[in-house]
């Protein structure tokens, strides 16, 4: 027995040493997506530091020489940066603080609540996930029309308030918690949104992060709805604003890659501040949720 338990454990040592191709492509895999993502992105970041002269120049250079910050320096002075970036931030903050504020309830009344009309209701949510936006960009802009908010922040905002996405995702999420804990507080007198506010929302706190994070990048990077409702230079948003950049001769190179920058700078910010946060919300939150019918 002991002899062969001592010829096992070898021929285990020899199979735990032997590569693992799937994973090693895998990696390999990985680090060529990566580096093809990445690439546009170090380049856009390069031609940002250039002299425009140098961004047409051959043969082309990786790094700019001379560094210069007069591409930044042209932005602020000539564009509109500054208005764009105040627009961006209050609109995608109001968006994200509403979408939140929408999803969270109706998620938790079709999970929680006993109403004749959930199935119905979930069906439909689930339903406008199949509509292209783009379809619906016509009626948006003739409803917002005639409530007169074409060239205000009320007609950026409020076409992007409803996320079915992120209804379904609290739903599913709220399925998973048992029904018991909220007739225990409903026995103890407390109201649907005290149930709501004290327990379901603290239990969520993860997902409610991730949720919100999604919905930021998705409105601060939304280019077509406010250049359809948006015709004024003080309501541009900055992804509207980086077309903006071009002087009497032509595009400037090296001023679009600045805004570009720029306009990408809060989102890096973000996430380097909350990617703690964000990894484990995501697979604590995410990665767990059962989606029940």
């Amino acid at each position: 027995m002991a002899m062969s338990i001592s010829r096992a454990q070898p021929a285990a040592r020899a199979r735990q040493r032997r590569p693992r191709w799937p994973g090693v492509l895998l990696t390999v895999l990985t680090l060529a997506l990566a580096a093809l993502w990445a690439f546009p992105v170090l380049w856009t970041v390069s031609t940002s530091f250039r002299h425009e002269f140098q961004t047409i120049s051959t043969p082309l250079q990786w790094l700019p020489h001379p560094w210069t910050l007069a591409a930044y320096q042209t932005v602020f002075k000539v564009s509109g940066i500054l208005t764009y970036t105040w627009n961006s931030l209050l609109t995608t903050a109001l968006i994200t603080v509403v979408t939140i504020a929408l999803a969270l309830p109706i998620g938790y009344a079709l999970s929680q609540l006993r109403l004749r009309s959930a199935q119905l209701i979930l069906w439909t949510v689930l339903a406008s996930l199949m509509v292209p936006a783009a379809s619906l960009y016509i009626p948006l802009y003739v409803l917002m029309d005639k409530f007169n908010m074409i060239n205000s922040y009320g007609g950026i905002i409020l076409p992007q308030v409803i996320s079915a996405g992120a209804v379904f995702i609290f739903k599913s999420f709220f399925d998973q918690i048992p029904k018991e804990v909220r007739e225990a507080a409903l026995v103890d007198g407390a109201s649907e949104f005290a149930i709501l506010g004290r327990i379901y929302v603290p239990m969520t706190s993860g997902l409610i992060l991730t949720m919100a994070l999604f919905t930021f990048i998705a409105a601060w990077n939304n280019f077509f709805w406010p250049l359809i409702i948006e015709n004024s230079p003080r309501m541009m948003t900055l992804p509207i604003g980086i077309t903006q950049a071009i002087s009497l001769y032509g595009i400037t190179y090296a001023a679009s890659a600045a805004v570009a920058v720029l306009s990408g700078l809060p989102l890096v910010i973000a996430y380097v501040i909350f990617q703690k946060q964000i990894t484990d919300s995501f697979k604590s939150a995410l990665l767990g949720v059962s989606f029940k019918g």
